[in-house]
């Protein structure tokens, strides 16, 4: 048995000569890191395939919100025409009710003009739009602004004409007017002519005045109470209220 092993050493040691050994290392070595290359593409293929699925899904996601803005921008553009539409409708109907307004002061105005003004240097008042609204007298040669065109007294009327003409516009069903000083700037005889009106005529659009003033004739025109109210500011003493 030993002999034949002995041969048969012999035979392998021919067959595989130093030479044959080393090449088969090299190729097994060149194998080797052929396969480690191999691995390290696939580890970096895997790698970047996981990267490319999250980006996918993101993109997805960025899809989906698109999708959802591309909605909320055509439901948009449905209401902002409609909006539109209503903002079209709504400046047409403010400037219908602006000259329908302008249109019931200005008739109030004209007859409250008539009743309060004492003179005839102007015949009417009104209210204006020029860019702004403007409050107007009428002379002879025609409508002037009230502002930088006439006399304090003469404005303070327009300004209480006005004010009456808004509340009775506001209010068809005045009850009551608050005046505070509506004598002020009036000369002697655009007072008594107020006076006459707080007496005889105001009652007719109003069923409550009251007056604020320091103007003592106005208490002519009282039909109802008349409360003074006095200080003596020289001691700091309280105000104290008289009734007539």
């Amino acid at each position: 048995e030993m002999e034949k092993l002995s041969q048969r050493e012999k035979q392998l040691a021919k067959t595989l000569s130093e030479k044959d050994i080393k090449a088969v290392r090299q190729e097994l070595q060149e194998k080797v890191a052929e396969k480690r290359e191999i691995e390290s593409e696939i580890r970096n293929i895997t790698r970047m395939l996981e990267e490319r699925k999250q980006s996918a899904a993101e993109i997805e996601k960025r899809i989906t919100l698109l999708n959802e803005y591309r909605s909320e921008i055509k439901t948009n553009e449905t209401v902002a025409e409609k909006l539109k539409t209503f903002t079209s409708v709504l400046s047409d109907t403010q400037n219908q009710l602006r000259e329908e307004f302008l249109k019931t002061v200005n008739s109030i105005m004209e007859e409250i003009w008539k009743e309060i003004y004492p003179y005839e240097d102007f015949t009417s008042a009104k209210l204006t739009i020029d860019r702004d609204y403007v409050l107007q007298l009428r002379e002879p040669g025609g409508w002037v602004n009230v502002e930088g065109n006439v006399s304090g007294g003469e404005r303070s009327i327009a300004t209480l004409a006005l004010r009456i003409a808004f509340a009775i516009a506001f209010m068809p069903n005045l009850r009551w007017l608050i005046l505070d000083e509506p004598t002020h700037n009036l000369d002697d005889i655009a007072i008594e002519k107020l006076t006459e009106i707080f007496r005889e005529s105001i009652h007719s659009f109003a069923e409550q005045v009251f007056l604020i003033t320091h103007e003592e004739r106005l208490a002519e025109a009282s039909t109802g109470s008349i409360y003074k109210l006095q200080r003596d500011k020289k001691s700091g003493g309280p105000t104290m209220i008289e009734r007539d």
